[in-house]
């Protein structure tokens, strides 16, 4: 197999990589969205099933998407010491960012505040 050939078959891994990322981020907000607070509610608690249907639903593609990403950083560092393959780890880098900025998005998004307050005095 020549250098060239062998380019284009990680670039093709690389790019089936960050699109199953990709996916992943998108389908976990969609399934996490299910339990976000309305636009001026975000200060409330939530229902007491909200925990379930987060697990249920959004969390099985943050955990598979999790476990891949630590494959590929290990296998990833594992050619990084044959080579200097630094772009690599710059990816995963970038897409553990935005899956970090997709998680902070959701956490902002869902209830969680304290419970309503009555307006009268005792």
């Amino acid at each position: 197999m020549t250098a060239s050939a062998s380019i284009w078959k990680s670039l093709s891994r690389e790019k089936i990589w960050i699109a199953v990322n990709i996916v992943g981020i998108v389908l976990y907000l969609y399934f996490a969205s299910r339990i976000w607070a309305p636009p001026g509610e975000s200060g409330l608690e939530g229902g007491p099933g909200d925990p379930f249907i987060w697990v249920i639903s959004a969390f099985p593609f943050l955990a598979v998407c999790f476990i891949v990403n630590i494959i590929w950083l290990a296998l990833m560092l594992f050619k990084l010491r044959k080579s200097s393959a630094w772009i690599g780890l710059l990816l995963w880098i970038f897409l553990m960012a935005a899956w970090l900025g997709a998680n902070r998005y959701d956490v902002y998004r869902q209830y969680t505040g304290s419970p309503v307050q009555n307006d009268t005095k005792p």
